[in-house]
């Protein structure tokens, strides 16, 4: 089964959970830091590790994770390892924050330019993106000289892409050429 379609109903559970204590960004915090630490190939060795306890490998994650982590938090990674889910726990993360995402009326966004964008750049495409997309944006921008001019926005929530990018323009010319 995919790792998606698996941490799909602990992301749901947790999120509605978090709903309910008022603690969205409590349980956000919680599942980045549990995600890096699993995602941590010293650490997938010892979770991985048939001589590991289930209960060693909660208390280790715990003890790592101590300034944050809550009982609740703890029963999670108990339940977790129970079933040998573990692993999952950087796509149940990424799923958590989709669904805050999703209700805060957020949306993240990648901008891929040719040359970084000025603070004020990215504060004005933002304005116009949220104007657009009706939700609040998220940005996050990498450069890619081999765009040679403009940008690519993708949003991966929402499954859309702009390709405002002179190689895009340029690849377009050449289809329509040949066509």
């Amino acid at each position: 089964m995919e790792r998606a379609t698996l941490a799909r109903p602990y992301a749901k559970a947790i999120f509605e959970l978090a709903l309910q204590q008022d603690a969205l960004q409590a349980w956000s915090d919680i599942l980045k830091l549990v995600a890096m630490v699993v995602k941590n190939p010293q650490m997938q060795n010892l979770l991985d590790h048939p001589k590991v306890s289930n209960a060693d490998k909660v208390t280790l994650i715990s003890d790592i994770c101590s300034d944050i982590m809550t009982p609740l938090g703890k029963n999670l990674l108990a339940v977790l390892a129970d079933y040998n889910r573990l692993a999952l726990l950087p796509e149940i993360a990424r799923q958590y924050s989709k669904l805050r995402r999703d209700h805060e009326n957020m949306l993240r966004v990648e901008v891929f330019s040719s040359a970084p964008l000025s603070k004020q750049q990215q504060e004005l495409l933002a304005k116009v993106l949220a104007k657009r997309l009706q939700r609040e944006i998220i940005i996050s921008c990498k450069v890619k000289p081999e765009l040679i001019g403009g940008m690519i926005i993708r949003a991966d929530d929402l499954d859309l892409v702009i390709d405002a990018s002179v190689k895009g323009k340029l690849a377009r010319l050449h289809q329509a050429m040949l066509a």
